[in-house]
Protein backbone atom coordinates (compact mmCIF):
# COMPACT_ATOMS: atom_id res chain seq x y z
CA UNK A 1 0.00 0.00 0.00
CA UNK A 2 2.77 2.45 0.89
CA UNK A 3 4.51 1.71 -2.40
CA UNK A 4 1.44 2.95 -4.24
CA UNK A 5 0.03 5.88 -2.26
CA UNK A 6 2.72 7.32 0.01
CA UNK A 7 3.48 10.97 -0.82
CA UNK A 8 7.14 10.21 0.06
CA UNK A 9 8.23 13.56 1.53
CA UNK A 10 11.45 11.82 2.58
CA UNK A 11 12.61 11.72 -1.04
CA UNK A 12 12.75 15.53 -1.21
CA UNK A 13 15.27 15.46 1.67
CA UNK A 14 17.32 12.49 0.48
CA UNK A 15 21.05 13.31 0.56
CA UNK A 16 21.55 11.17 -2.55
CA UNK A 17 19.71 13.92 -4.40
CA UNK A 18 22.78 16.11 -4.01
CA UNK A 19 24.74 13.65 -6.18
CA UNK A 20 22.20 12.69 -8.85
CA UNK A 21 18.65 12.01 -7.67
CA UNK A 22 16.87 10.79 -4.55
CA UNK A 23 16.61 7.09 -3.85
CA UNK A 24 13.20 6.03 -5.20
CA UNK A 25 12.12 4.38 -1.96
CA UNK A 26 8.45 4.48 -2.94
CA UNK A 27 9.04 2.72 -6.27
CA UNK A 28 11.39 0.24 -4.59
CA UNK A 29 8.72 -0.69 -2.04
CA UNK A 30 6.16 -1.17 -4.79
CA UNK A 31 8.55 -3.33 -6.84
CA UNK A 32 9.42 -5.44 -3.79
CA UNK A 33 5.74 -6.01 -3.02
CA UNK A 34 4.78 -6.73 -6.63
CA UNK A 35 7.70 -8.94 -7.64
CA UNK A 36 9.49 -10.05 -4.47
CA UNK A 37 9.10 -13.49 -2.91
CA UNK A 38 8.68 -13.80 0.82
CA UNK A 39 6.95 -15.94 3.40
CA UNK A 40 4.27 -14.36 5.56
CA UNK A 41 4.86 -14.69 9.30
CA UNK A 42 1.63 -15.28 11.19
CA UNK A 43 3.27 -16.28 14.47
CA UNK A 44 2.19 -14.48 17.63
CA UNK A 45 3.68 -14.19 21.09
CA UNK A 46 2.36 -16.21 24.00
CA UNK A 47 -1.31 -15.45 24.47
CA UNK A 48 -2.25 -12.78 26.98
CA UNK A 49 -5.56 -12.59 28.82
CA UNK A 50 -6.13 -8.87 28.22
CA UNK A 51 -8.61 -7.90 25.51
CA UNK A 52 -8.41 -4.73 23.40
CA UNK A 53 -11.22 -3.10 21.43
CA UNK A 54 -10.27 -0.99 18.42
CA UNK A 55 -12.77 1.54 17.10
CA UNK A 56 -12.14 1.88 13.37
CA UNK A 57 -10.66 -0.40 10.73
CA UNK A 58 -8.62 2.14 8.79
CA UNK A 59 -4.80 2.39 8.66
CA UNK A 60 -4.34 3.28 12.36
CA UNK A 61 -6.81 0.66 13.57
CA UNK A 62 -5.36 -2.07 11.36
CA UNK A 63 -1.76 -1.39 12.44
CA UNK A 64 -2.75 -1.24 16.10
CA UNK A 65 -4.54 -4.57 15.69
CA UNK A 66 -1.51 -6.08 13.98
CA UNK A 67 0.99 -4.99 16.63
CA UNK A 68 -1.26 -5.92 19.55
CA UNK A 69 -2.14 -9.33 18.12
CA UNK A 70 1.53 -10.10 17.36
CA UNK A 71 2.22 -9.28 21.00
CA UNK A 72 -0.36 -11.88 22.07
CA UNK A 73 -3.37 -9.76 22.97
CA UNK A 74 -6.94 -10.64 22.03
CA UNK A 75 -8.11 -7.92 19.64
CA UNK A 76 -11.50 -6.95 18.22
CA UNK A 77 -12.02 -4.27 15.55
CA UNK A 78 -15.37 -2.45 15.37
CA UNK A 79 -15.79 -0.95 11.89
CA UNK A 80 -18.80 1.11 10.77
CA UNK A 81 -18.31 0.30 7.06
CA UNK A 82 -18.88 -3.06 5.39
CA UNK A 83 -15.16 -3.45 4.70
CA UNK A 84 -11.77 -2.79 6.25
CA UNK A 85 -9.43 -0.07 5.03
CA UNK A 86 -11.12 3.17 6.03
CA UNK A 87 -10.21 6.01 3.67
CA UNK A 88 -7.95 3.62 1.74
CA UNK A 89 -11.12 1.78 0.71
CA UNK A 90 -13.63 4.61 0.34
CA UNK A 91 -11.46 7.70 -0.18
CA UNK A 92 -8.66 6.67 -2.53
CA UNK A 93 -9.71 5.73 -6.10
CA UNK A 94 -9.05 2.22 -7.30
CA UNK A 95 -6.72 3.47 -10.05
CA UNK A 96 -4.40 4.66 -7.25
CA UNK A 97 -4.87 1.68 -4.92
CA UNK A 98 -6.24 -1.51 -6.52
CA UNK A 99 -8.73 -3.24 -4.23
CA UNK A 100 -6.89 -6.54 -4.66
CA UNK A 101 -3.78 -4.98 -3.10
CA UNK A 102 -5.80 -3.53 -0.23
CA UNK A 103 -7.58 -6.84 0.40
CA UNK A 104 -4.32 -8.79 0.41
CA UNK A 105 -2.82 -6.60 3.13
CA UNK A 106 -5.94 -6.25 5.28
CA UNK A 107 -6.35 -10.04 5.17
CA UNK A 108 -3.15 -10.33 7.21
CA UNK A 109 -4.86 -9.33 10.46
CA UNK A 110 -7.64 -11.82 9.77
CA UNK A 111 -5.06 -14.59 9.45
CA UNK A 112 -3.53 -13.48 12.75
CA UNK A 113 -6.85 -14.11 14.48
CA UNK A 114 -8.10 -10.56 14.97
CA UNK A 115 -11.89 -10.54 15.44
CA UNK A 116 -13.56 -8.10 13.04
CA UNK A 117 -17.06 -6.71 13.45
CA UNK A 118 -18.11 -4.87 10.28
CA UNK A 119 -21.21 -2.68 9.90
CA UNK A 120 -20.87 -1.87 13.59
CA UNK A 121 -20.83 1.82 14.47
CA UNK A 122 -19.68 2.61 18.01
CA UNK A 123 -22.17 5.00 19.57
CA UNK A 124 -25.04 3.51 17.61
CA UNK A 125 -24.76 -0.27 17.31
CA UNK A 126 -22.60 -0.63 20.41
CA UNK A 127 -21.96 1.81 23.22
CA UNK A 128 -18.49 3.07 24.07
CA UNK A 129 -19.33 2.61 27.76
CA UNK A 130 -19.92 -1.11 27.13
CA UNK A 131 -16.57 -1.47 25.37
CA UNK A 132 -14.84 0.13 28.36
CA UNK A 133 -16.53 -2.42 30.62
CA UNK A 134 -15.90 -5.48 28.45
CA UNK A 135 -12.32 -4.76 27.34
CA UNK A 136 -9.13 -3.93 29.18
CA UNK A 137 -8.35 -1.10 26.77
CA UNK A 138 -10.07 0.79 23.95
CA UNK A 139 -8.10 2.29 21.06
CA UNK A 140 -10.02 4.92 19.09
CA UNK A 141 -9.04 5.22 15.41
CA UNK A 142 -12.25 6.73 14.03
CA UNK A 143 -10.65 8.37 10.98
CA UNK A 144 -11.38 11.63 9.21
CA UNK A 145 -14.22 10.93 6.80
CA UNK A 146 -15.53 14.48 6.63
CA UNK A 147 -14.54 17.42 4.46
CA UNK A 148 -14.67 21.12 5.24
CA UNK A 149 -17.16 23.60 3.86
CA UNK A 150 -15.51 26.31 1.71
CA UNK A 151 -17.61 28.92 3.52
CA UNK A 152 -18.77 30.74 0.39
CA UNK A 153 -22.16 31.72 -0.95
CA UNK A 154 -24.49 29.01 -2.36
CA UNK A 155 -22.20 26.19 -1.21
CA UNK A 156 -25.22 24.19 -0.03
CA UNK A 157 -27.22 24.06 -3.26
CA UNK A 158 -27.72 20.94 -5.42
CA UNK A 159 -24.70 20.30 -7.61
CA UNK A 160 -22.13 21.30 -4.99
CA UNK A 161 -20.50 18.29 -3.33
CA UNK A 162 -17.53 17.76 -1.05
CA UNK A 163 -14.64 15.81 -2.59
CA UNK A 164 -14.57 13.21 0.18
CA UNK A 165 -18.31 12.61 -0.17
CA UNK A 166 -17.93 12.35 -3.95
CA UNK A 167 -15.18 9.73 -3.71
CA UNK A 168 -17.09 7.84 -1.01
CA UNK A 169 -20.13 7.52 -3.27
CA UNK A 170 -18.01 6.34 -6.20
CA UNK A 171 -15.93 3.89 -4.15
CA UNK A 172 -18.95 2.31 -2.46
CA UNK A 173 -20.67 1.62 -5.76
CA UNK A 174 -23.10 4.51 -5.74
CA UNK A 175 -24.35 5.94 -9.01
CA UNK A 176 -22.82 9.38 -9.32
CA UNK A 177 -24.04 11.16 -12.45
CA UNK A 178 -21.66 13.87 -13.61
CA UNK A 179 -22.59 16.70 -15.98
CA UNK A 180 -20.52 17.76 -18.96
CA UNK A 181 -18.80 20.60 -17.08
CA UNK A 182 -17.21 20.04 -13.66
CA UNK A 183 -15.12 22.46 -11.59
CA UNK A 184 -12.95 21.15 -8.75
CA UNK A 185 -11.91 23.73 -6.16
CA UNK A 186 -8.49 23.01 -4.51
CA UNK A 187 -5.16 21.61 -5.63
CA UNK A 188 -4.19 18.77 -3.31
CA UNK A 189 -4.28 14.98 -3.61
CA UNK A 190 -8.04 14.74 -3.13
CA UNK A 191 -8.69 17.41 -5.77
CA UNK A 192 -6.60 15.62 -8.38
CA UNK A 193 -8.16 12.24 -7.56
CA UNK A 194 -11.62 13.81 -7.78
CA UNK A 195 -10.91 15.49 -11.13
CA UNK A 196 -9.60 12.31 -12.76
CA UNK A 197 -12.52 10.31 -11.35
CA UNK A 198 -15.06 12.81 -12.68
CA UNK A 199 -13.41 12.71 -16.11
CA UNK A 200 -13.47 8.91 -16.19
CA UNK A 201 -17.14 8.93 -15.16
CA UNK A 202 -17.94 10.81 -18.34
CA UNK A 203 -17.53 14.55 -17.73
CA UNK A 204 -16.39 16.29 -20.89
CA UNK A 205 -14.78 19.41 -19.38
CA UNK A 206 -13.09 19.14 -15.98
CA UNK A 207 -11.25 22.12 -14.51
CA UNK A 208 -9.20 22.32 -11.31
CA UNK A 209 -8.87 25.81 -9.80
CA UNK A 210 -6.64 26.45 -6.80
CA UNK A 211 -5.06 29.29 -4.86
CA UNK A 212 -1.52 28.02 -5.21
CA UNK A 213 0.91 28.47 -8.05
CA UNK A 214 1.94 25.29 -9.85
CA UNK A 215 5.07 24.99 -7.70
CA UNK A 216 3.08 25.52 -4.49
CA UNK A 217 0.41 22.91 -5.20
CA UNK A 218 0.48 20.34 -2.38
CA UNK A 219 -0.06 17.35 -4.67
CA UNK A 220 2.71 15.30 -6.25
CA UNK A 221 3.89 16.79 -9.53
CA UNK A 222 3.51 13.50 -11.41
CA UNK A 223 -0.14 13.22 -10.29
CA UNK A 224 -0.82 16.75 -11.52
CA UNK A 225 0.91 15.91 -14.79
CA UNK A 226 -1.20 12.78 -15.11
CA UNK A 227 -4.37 14.85 -14.73
CA UNK A 228 -3.21 17.31 -17.40
CA UNK A 229 -2.28 14.48 -19.78
CA UNK A 230 -5.77 13.01 -19.36
CA UNK A 231 -7.27 16.34 -20.45
CA UNK A 232 -7.94 18.17 -17.19
CA UNK A 233 -7.32 21.93 -17.19
CA UNK A 234 -5.56 23.39 -14.14
CA UNK A 235 -6.03 27.06 -13.23
CA UNK A 236 -3.53 28.36 -10.69
CA UNK A 237 -3.86 31.51 -8.59
CA UNK A 238 -7.65 31.57 -8.31
CA UNK A 239 -9.94 31.14 -5.31
CA UNK A 240 -13.71 30.70 -5.08
CA UNK A 241 -15.73 33.84 -4.41
CA UNK A 242 -19.20 32.33 -4.70
CA UNK A 243 -21.12 29.56 -6.39
CA UNK A 244 -23.37 30.79 -9.17
CA UNK A 245 -26.90 29.44 -9.03
CA UNK A 246 -29.80 29.29 -11.44
CA UNK A 247 -33.20 27.79 -10.74
CA UNK A 248 -31.95 26.38 -7.46
CA UNK A 249 -28.92 24.51 -8.79
CA UNK A 250 -25.34 25.14 -9.83
CA UNK A 251 -24.65 26.97 -13.05
CA UNK A 252 -21.06 28.02 -12.42
CA UNK A 253 -18.51 29.46 -10.01
CA UNK A 254 -17.16 32.99 -9.62
CA UNK A 255 -13.42 33.17 -8.90
CA UNK A 256 -11.16 35.89 -7.54
CA UNK A 257 -7.45 36.30 -8.16
CA UNK A 258 -5.17 35.04 -5.38
CA UNK A 259 -2.06 37.23 -5.14
CA UNK A 260 -0.27 35.18 -2.48
CA UNK A 261 -1.03 32.07 -0.42
CA UNK A 262 1.45 32.50 2.42
CA UNK A 263 2.82 35.34 4.51
CA UNK A 264 6.52 35.98 5.12
CA UNK A 265 6.62 33.46 7.98
CA UNK A 266 5.23 30.73 5.74
CA UNK A 267 1.79 30.69 7.37
CA UNK A 268 -1.19 30.06 5.10
CA UNK A 269 -2.72 33.51 4.75
CA UNK A 270 -4.12 34.10 1.25
CA UNK A 271 -4.33 37.62 -0.18
CA UNK A 272 -6.86 38.35 -2.92
CA UNK A 273 -7.57 40.98 -5.53
CA UNK A 274 -11.35 41.22 -5.08
CA UNK A 275 -11.66 43.26 -8.29
CA UNK A 276 -9.97 40.69 -10.53
CA UNK A 277 -12.72 38.12 -11.02
CA UNK A 278 -13.78 35.54 -13.62
CA UNK A 279 -16.56 33.03 -13.95
CA UNK A 280 -16.61 29.44 -15.16
CA UNK A 281 -19.74 27.59 -16.26
CA UNK A 282 -20.33 24.32 -14.44
CA UNK A 283 -23.07 21.82 -13.74
CA UNK A 284 -21.18 20.48 -10.71
CA UNK A 285 -18.72 22.08 -8.32
CA UNK A 286 -16.63 19.74 -6.15
CA UNK A 287 -14.87 21.31 -3.17
CA UNK A 288 -11.77 19.55 -1.94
Amino acid sequence: ILGRICTRPCESKCIRGEVEEAIGINALKRAAADFGKYTEDYSIAAGKKERVAIVGGGPAGIMAAYDLRKAGYKVTIFEALDKLGGMMAVGIPEFRLPRAVLAKETDIIKKLGVEIKLNTRVGKDVKLEDLRKDYNAVFIAAGAHQGKSPGIGNADIPGVIDGIDFLYEVNTGGKVPVPDKVVVVAGGNVAIDVSITALRLGAGDVRVVCLESRKEMPDLNEEIQQAIEEGIKVGNGWGPKRILAGRGKVKGVELKRCLACYDKSGKFSPVYDENDVRTIDAGMVITA
